[in-house]
């Protein structure tokens, strides 16, 4: 809301981006709904894992990483 706009406008990583000084292709967006959180990210060049789409828990998260 503080950018003026909401998800799934894009604009709202392109701000976080943008304040963060890196490049989309290195924000990973961990959201839970593919419709708001994933269409955002993804416009935005984001890389997006969505909670009952591409992983079922945090535990199950964290095994992808350090596995």
């Amino acid at each position: 809301e503080q950018c003026g706009a909401l998800k799934p406008n894009p604009s709202v990583f392109r701000a976080a981006l943008a304040d963060l000084r890196i490049a989309p292709s290195t924000l990973l967006h961990v959201g839970n709904r593919p419709d708001t959180d994933g269409l955002a990210a993804r416009a935005a060049g984001c890389r997006t894992l969505i909670l009952g789409t591409d992983f079922t828990s945090f535990r199950e998260l964290w095994a992808l990483f350090v596995s």
